[in-house]
């Protein structure tokens, strides 16, 4: 019988438990999240709100410019405003894009438009898509921008610069927006210099 002694066996070494594990899959699914719920929120871009246009059918015409109260455009938001021209205009070249005026009250009317862009300030334009001669707009504020939008072609653009962002109009009406006037502030007025047009204007 032999007197060797039986040696133990060796201990298995202690794995650590890596307890940041868990924490570190939990975050990486709520990354995923919020890049899939980024993701389709920006393709869809939901309308939150339309804004419809108000008239205002008492403008001050001196020269070559148009006055309106500055509270009657803050307040309401989107304001259409006609000025009479001094004789029927048929077409106007401007900016090297052709206006058909005739299309729109026979002719003997300049549409403007004005409007608060997201920064606050006061911004106007000619009232019109080309190439679809659309004389007729919204606003529309959707979950991630503001964007003016024609009622018959359904072009968009943003609102703080007129930037084109959609165009289902035939050309190019996405890079066709309203034509963009000088605007400024005086007393308790806004005012459009639409004496870049070279057209008469009698209020």
């Amino acid at each position: 019988m032999s007197n060797r002694r039986k040696l133990p066996t060796p201990a298995r070494p202690v794995v650590p438990t890596r307890k940041g594990k868990p924490i570190l899959k939990v975050a990486a699914a709520i990354i995923i999240v919020a890049i899939t719920v980024t993701v389709v929120l920006l393709y869809m871009n939901p309308t939150v709100k339309s804004i419809s246009n108000t008239f205002y059918d008492k403008p001050i015409v001196s020269g070559k410019k148009v006055a309106i109260p500055y509270d009657f455009v803050k307040d309401r938001r989107l304001v259409f405003v006609d000025v009479k021209f001094s004789q029927k205009q048929g077409s106007v070249t401007y900016q090297g894009r052709t206006f058909w005026f005739e299309l729109y009250r026979k002719g003997e009317y300049l549409p403007l438009i004005l409007w608060v862009a997201p920064s606050g300030l006061i911004k106007g334009a000619v009232r019109v898509c080309e190439p679809c001669s659309s004389f007729s707009m919204r606003i529309e504020e959707r979950l991630l921008s503001q964007e003016l939008v024609c009622v018959v072609c359904f072009s968009r653009w943003n609102l703080e610069d007129l930037r084109g962002i959609k165009g289902q109009c035939a050309g190019d009406s996405v890079y066709a927006p309203p034509p963009l006037m000088p605007i400024s502030t005086v007393g308790q007025e806004i005012q459009i210099d639409v004496s870049a047009l070279g057209l008469s204007i009698v209020g």
